[in-house]
């Protein structure tokens, strides 16, 4: 209100520092709000999702990830930060909202086929972005690269392949040693 007061009437140029201020507060409060279980982790970065069908479906989003696999958020947000969907989870109940509408679901990777597209091992991505070697039926994960941010996983089956990237931060050290270790260190 008071952004708008000293704004008005007055000529852009000599008042460009409280439009600045305007637009930082109102950029403030559209921003994500604080995750209610962050104890479990928090996670910001990339992800990619692509499946191997004709023709090639690709899901490229920016993410921001909190809590567990039991209880937690994830948040899907446009290139300038805008969340396009947040979704959230507890036992036994996980809904996603995508704007003003709002559907449940009664498992997480039910939830995670809505928002990408592709059901996503969702429980042991959390493990994944730990650099613990979490099993998921069909999945095959890289860890090379946790240290640095980074995990790549493909899911072989069911069909269509889909080919899981994600880029993250902060870049947590691997809790233990990744089960895959010795392929990191001798690839061939």
């Amino acid at each position: 209100m008071i952004c708008i007061h000293r704004v008005l009437g007055a000529r852009l140029g000599t008042h460009l520092p409280w439009l600045l201020v305007c637009a930082a507060t109102l950029v403030g409060c559209a921003s994500a709000p604080k995750p209610q279980h962050p104890e479990d982790g928090a996670w910001h970065g990339k992800l990619s999702v692509v499946l191997e069908t004709t023709p090639r479906q690709r899901q490229r989003v920016d993410f921001d990830l909190y809590g567990s696999a039991n209880r937690g958020e994830l948040h899907l947000l446009s290139p300038l930060g805008t969340t396009v969907a947040q979704a959230t989870w507890a036992p036994g109940k996980a809904t996603i909202r995508k704007g003003n509408e709002v559907a449940a679901f009664d498992s997480l990777d039910a939830l995670s086929r809505e928002m990408l597209e592709a059901p996503l091992p969702v429980a042991a991505l959390f493990g994944w972005l730990k650099g613990m070697d979490a099993s998921a039926p069909g999945w095959r994960v890289d860890l090379c690269q946790v240290g640095k941010g980074r995990v790549q996983a493909v899911r072989e089956w069911p069909q269509p392949t889909a080919k899981l990237n994600l880029v993250f931060e902060p870049a947590p050290a691997p809790a233990t040693t990744p089960l895959n270790a010795d392929v990191c260190a001798n690839p061939n």
